[in-house]
């Protein structure tokens, strides 16, 4: 009689399981999309990072993977082989590259800037400042632009040795930073119309493009020599380096000072000018003259 109850209940329990794995198999699909991301057009990182290309679409979905999920639901992001790299003449052609199957839409980013900034000194161990920006072109299966937008993106910090991957200089965190951020505003702005009456995909108004790093545009390169050569320059009282020297200056009132152990220092305001010729001669400084001998009394 017990041998017969265990057998009765373990068939019970197969039967359940068989019905909830039925149940299970037959519950509806996320209904939402899913869009892939392209190879990124990495464009001025090109020369330090290129690989970046295919590896940091998988980076920036697994990133956003949460945010993803909450901006539609079933939303889901991925990166995507095999396709042409955004920028590519391809997606501008009618019909546009397929996408894989149950893909809704692909993000194509392309990075539209890339620079250092600061004073133009060589040093390893210097802070390096870098500004970028991203652009972000959401197309449908059919090609249609459904979304666009621009993003800035910076770092800032003096490069370790012990950090000797393309994806660890300052340039690529910069330009890394700048692509997450064109992301995580397309992911907002869906997140801010699924609330709304239209929770569709719809082209916003034409971006202005972004510029980056618009003080960088006002500098101008300035040489500084001196006579003799070897003496300290100091812009605005911070030390820039030794003559001659080339070195990025703003295109304003800058004050200019020249020293040289031995030497009567020179200083002036000056605003920097390509054509501007800085060579100043250092005279020495005049010797003192000896104390004359207190006399006896």
């Amino acid at each position: 009689m017990r041998r017969m109850s265990k057998i009765m209940l373990v068939a019970v329990t197969v039967i359940l399981l068989a019905g909830c794995e039925q149940q299970r198999a037959n519950s509806p699909a996320p209904t939402g999309r899913i869009i892939g991301i392209a190879p990124i057009q990495v464009g001025p990182l090109g020369d330090g990072n290129p690989t970046a290309s295919t590896r940091w679409p998988d980076r920036l979905a697994e990133r956003f993977a949460a945010s993803a999920r909450k901006a539609e639901v079933g939303l889901q992001l991925g990166g995507l082989a095999g396709v042409p790299a955004a920028g590519d003449p391809a997606w501008d052609a009618v019909p546009p590259p397929q996408l894989p199957a149950g893909v809704a839409a692909v993000a194509l980013i392309t990075i539209t800037d890339l620079r250092r900034l600061g004073d133009g000194i060589d040093r390893a161990q210097a802070v390096q400042d870098w500004r970028s920006a991203a652009k972000l072109v959401i197309r449908d299966r059919s090609g249609k632009v459904v979304y666009q937008a621009t993003a800035p993106g910076e770092a800032g910090f003096a490069p370790s040795p012990k950090l000797m991957g393309p994806d660890e200089q300052p340039a690529s965190f910069a330009a890394y930073e700048a692509c997450s951020e064109v992301l995580a505003r397309f992911l907002k702005s869906l997140a801010l119309r699924s609330q709304g009456p239209d929770s569709g995909w719809t082209t916003p108004p034409p971006v202005a493009p972004i510029l980056v790093a618009p003080a960088a545009a006002k500098t101008v390169s300035q040489v500084i020599e001196s006579d003799p050569p070897g003496a300290d320059v100091l812009v605005d009282g911070k030390f820039r380096g030794n003559t001659p020297l080339t070195i990025e200056l703003p295109a304003q009132e800058v004050k200019l000072r020249i020293e040289l152990s031995g030497r009567q220092a020179w200083e002036r305001t000056v605003v920097p000018a390509a054509d501007l010729r800085l060579r100043p001669l250092l005279q020495p400084v005049a010797p003192i003259p000896p104390t004359p001998p207190t006399p006896a009394p």
